[in-house]
């Protein structure tokens, strides 16, 4: 039995380089938006810098603050040594 005739198989298309989209193709910029959000990050930077300048004048109010803290605990501690030796002396029996 003869064999059938091979049939060859048809040439193979190379394929086509076709070219990456561009963002800008892929989502069109509406330039109404872009303006708006461009106003926003520019009021938002404001607030930041404003932000900014408070937080360093909170941390310059308790730097001072600090040292008043400090010496206010001293001045408590010498008072309350005063009035324990005073009333240690009113009391007969007490330390002296």
């Amino acid at each position: 039995m003869p064999r059938p005739p091979r049939k060859t198989p048809p040439p193979r298309k190379r394929p086509v380089a076709t070219p990456e989209p561009t963002p800008a193709a892929v989502y069109p910029i509406d330039p109404i938006k872009f303006g708006r959000l461009q106003s926003e990050v520019e009021t938002m930077q404001e607030r930041l810098e404003k932000i900014d300048r408070t937080l360093e004048q909170l941390l310059e109010l308790a730097n001072r603050s600090r040292g008043g803290f400090w010496v206010g605990m001293g001045l408590v501690a010498t008072l309350a040594g005063i009035a324990t030796k005073v009333i240690g002396d009113m009391i007969p029996g007490g330390r002296s």
